[in-house]
């Protein structure tokens, strides 16, 4: 048992899952029985917004309660943007972080105020030994059979080890990152066969990625299908290993000391705006995220809260529940509102790479997207067309202005915020798993 009475944090972010792919949020098919049942035991918010459409974007704020554009960008993660495990580092966790994502590595700074931060990609290949994957995988082709990530039951018994081993005098964070929802989609055999729907013809998996990423226009529906059948395999994969990891929490007597918190990063496009994966859009299928919370002890069973919330309230949420200190956020702790004790509405702003200059604002039913380089919006009533294919910026003036003029006010201020962002020089190891990954950096 553990001797410190201060709650153990389990955070676990999972790259690129939509809400609308879980059960629990009405999704047709069984994808989730884990997060279904966890949801049950604890809140689950159907309107979470995530800061960004992609991983670097999204967890600048997600990680800092601070938008991405603040000290400098999210390039790489400023000295000056204080983050979630630098918190509680301080107030005494013990902090550890398992993941293989590239950009979520310390080649960007996120490293940060982790005791233990282990971003390595294969396992029996130490860190300071890639180069070997590098020579086979140009020379002799035999890396490409690797995925280009830890999957999602190797980083599960990482958890597992250190769960086991975790000292018990003291309370710890521990940060799960998977990656296996994340194109290329590979999902193990016994998975893909429980959600394929029909063989397809032609193409081999990894062939058919590369024409969606490249060419997404010369999808066929049977083609985008079969895609959604691999991404829903992975999503049921990755659940069976949360389903595992937190079965083994209870075995450890650890369930009622333990804060879980299981969010995404951003969502995934299959074709609904023109493209696939995650490009540097601002649309739902991006930007929605599943957020569920569990501490037996304080978070009441099955409650569903439908406001509109943002990642970026995360930590001062966390800080809040675990009864933390904190200096004054952007984000706002969701407490309040899951108490019933403040209801105000959130205006949820998200932004991508400064060189597209989109942002977004999302209130009271409104979406408007903006590009600050050529001066093009777009506003969408979500009540009515939450796939977002009628444009209403022509016919809703008055709405348009008012959060037009919201969004640059904000775009201006966060610009003024002091910079200190340090430049990133990214070795050649971390170019190849990005590239593994459907990015050119």
């Amino acid at each position: 048992m553990q001797t410190d009475s201060r709650v153990n944090v389990l955070l676990i972010t999972i790259d690129c899952l939509r809400p609308d792919h879980m059960g629990v949020y009405g999704y047709e098919r069984s994808t989730t029985p884990s997060l279904d049942h966890l949801a049950r035991e604890g809140v689950r918010f159907t309107q979470a917004i995530s800061q960004g459409p992609c991983t670097r974007v999204s967890f600048s704020a997600m990680l800092s309660a601070t938008y991405p554009g603040m000290f400098g960008g999210f390039l790489r993660l400023s000295p000056a943007r204080r983050v979630f495990a630098e918190f509680l580092r301080d107030a005494g966790y013990h902090t550890v972080a398992f993941g293989s994502n590239p950009y979520l590595s310390p080649v960007y700074g996120y490293d940060k105020g982790f005791e233990i931060f282990d971003s390595s990609l294969v396992p029996w290949i130490e860190p300071r030994r890639h180069w070997l994957l590098r020579y086979l995988n140009r020379f002799f082709f035999i890396a490409r059979r690797l995925l280009p990530y830890l999957p999602a039951d190797k980083l599960t018994a990482k958890a597992m080890r250190f769960l086991n081993h975790a000292p018990r005098a003291v309370p710890w964070f521990l940060w799960l990152h998977y990656m296996d929802v994340h194109d290329p989609y590979r999902p193990p055999r016994r998975h893909a066969r429980r959600f394929q729907r029909a063989q397809l013809p032609g193409l081999s998996d990894r062939a058919l990625w590369k024409k969606a990423l490249y060419c997404p226009r010369n999808v066929s529906e049977i083609e985008r299908r079969h895609l959604i059948d691999l991404y829903d395999a992975e999503i049921n994969f990755v659940d069976a290993q949360i389903g595992r990891l937190l079965t083994y929490l209870r075995r450890l007597n650890l369930h009622n000391a333990t804060l879980v918190i299981i969010t995404a990063d951003h969502g995934e496009e299959f074709g609904e705006h023109g493209e696939f994966s995650h490009r540097f859009k601002l649309y739902d299928e991006l930007l929605r995220v599943p957020l569920l919370l569990r501490f037996p002890p304080r978070l009441p069973a099955g409650q569903v809260i439908t406001s509109q919330v943002r990642l970026l309230d995360l930590v001062p949420t966390v800080l809040d529940l675990i009864e933390l200190e904190s200096r004054p956020m952007e984000g706002k702790s969701l407490l309040p509102l899951i108490e019933g004790r403040d209801a105000s509405p959130r205006i949820a702003i998200s932004e991508t790479h400064p060189e597209t200059g989109l942002y977004s604002i999302r209130e009271a039913g409104w979406k408007l997207i903006l590009n600050v380089h050529t001066g093009k919006v777009e506003l969408y009533n979500l009540q009515h067309d939450p796939h977002e294919t009628t444009d209403q910026a022509g016919a809703a003036p008055l709405i348009r202005h008012q959060l037009e003029t919201k969004l640059r006010l904000h775009v201006n201020r966060i610009a003024s915020v002091p910079t200190g962002a340090p430049s990133t020089a990214i070795d050649n190891l971390t170019l190849d798993r990005l590239r593994a990954l459907g990015y050119e950096e």
